[in-house]
């Protein structure tokens, strides 16, 4: 086992070779199979430096290497803006998750919250765990480990560098190909150049920050003084009857009224004035992510109020929250609907796939909610979702 200064500096050294290397691969351009390439040098580096930290991760959070391999390979898979964009957020959520459950608890009992907030937090973090990394791990005082090693690859560098101009200097006289390769090597654009030291520095904090993560044990928490705890409000079977019932009857409204209107076709678009078939599949898709939107929230929070050990409070909420996820496939239904018929008139396009796709894991979202609500395993809903 390292010294943590030795250690510090290794991670050091590793994460500025991966930003050069990252900024080699992907600055200016095309990210396809590069990415993987540089996601799996970057995943066997952590791998190697784990195994030579204290540390150990749960193997729950070594399973999530599958996925952040698995989304960086589809960079390489199919050439659309789009896809990489819908893959580049998965990948960095399941950076984000890895780096926060590596230590602590399993994947699967992430909240909403996790991939939220605390998902930002974590990437803006990262950059701190660098400095940390550089500033506090590595011991500078003139004969620590680190330093004494970081001063002796400096003075082999000195020392190289006289005897590298000769040699370069003869071997570019003897031949004309070397000598302009080396013109060529030495000549750069000030612009190209920051771009380049800007992403090379990104990727090696970025890197550095994600392996710091995994390797350091986390701090302990922070003791406070003990201070009264507000007691949790709870809902009883008044509220969860009222509340719930009001929202049910608002949906089931809207499904009965709206139904001929959801469910028309052909037919009811031709005789409705100024409607086409693009603005009545975009109707039923936003208001589908409007009931997903309202739905989603209102269920969670009132799940973490219900009071603990209540049956009777738990079987209402199960009823009447089934009644509101039943609605909202409703209008799943009808919005896949509308785009097979907007489909049917124009063709398929990227977006209409892309469109139908979201609707269709939202549907599957939903029926996960379900089981969770009926399961009473809120805790698994955010990771199930994701």
């Amino acid at each position: 086992m390292l010294n943590r200064s030795t250690f510090a500096l290794l991670v050091v050294s590793t994460s500025v070779v991966l930003g050069v290397v990252g900024s080699l691969l992907l600055r200016g351009a095309a990210w396809g199979l590069n990415l993987p390439i540089w996601v799996s040098l970057t995943a066997a580096c952590a791998l190697g430096l784990l195994r030579k930290s204290e540390v150990t991760v749960s193997r729950a959070a070594k399973w999530l290497a599958l996925p952040i391999l698995l989304f960086s390979f589809c960079f390489f898979w199919r050439d659309s803006d789009a896809l990489k964009l819908a893959n580049g957020v998965a990948l960095a959520i399941a950076i984000g998750v890895l780096a926060q459950r590596a230590q602590q608890g399993r994947p699967g009992s992430a909240s909403v919250r996790d991939y939220s907030v605390n998902l930002v937090k974590a990437w803006l973090w990262f950059s701190v765990d660098f400095a940390e990394l550089v500033a506090k791990d590595m011991d500078w005082r003139k004969d620590s480990p680190s330093t004494v090693r970081l001063a002796g690859v400096l003075r082999g560098i000195l020392l190289a560098v006289p005897v590298l101009l000769v040699f370069g200097g003869l071997f570019a006289s003897a031949d004309a190909v070397f000598n302009s390769s080396i013109i060529k090597a030495f000549s750069f654009d000030p612009v190209d150049a920051t771009m380049t030291l800007f992403a090379t520095v990104v990727m090696a904090v970025m890197a550095g920050g994600v392996i710091r993560r995994l390797c350091w044990p986390e701090k302990p928490p922070v003791l406070r003084p003990d201070r009264p705890r507000l007691e949790k409000p709870w809902l009883g079977v008044t509220e969860i009857v009222v509340a719930f019932g009001l929202v049910d009857a608002l949906f089931t409204l809207f499904v009965v009224v709206q139904l001929r209107y959801l469910f028309g076709g052909g037919e009811h678009v031709a005789q409705v004035a100024d409607l086409t078939y693009a603005e009545y599949a975009r109707r039923g898709f936003f208001e589908l992510v409007c009931a997903a939107t309202l739905t989603v929230p209102v269920i969670l929070g009132a799940q973490d109020l219900l009071p603990v050990g209540e049956r009777r409070v738990r079987r209402f909420f199960i009823g009447l929250s089934g009644v509101l996820v039943a609605c909202v496939f409703v209008v799943l239904a009808s919005a896949l609907y509308r785009m097979r018929l907007y489909v049917a008139a124009y063709g398929l396009s990227e977006l209409r796939l892309f469109t139908a796709l979201f609707i269709g894991w939202l549907a599957v979202t939903f029926a996960w909610l379900g089981v969770t609500i009926v399961s009473g395993m809120r805790s698994r809903f955010a990771f199930g979702a994701l």
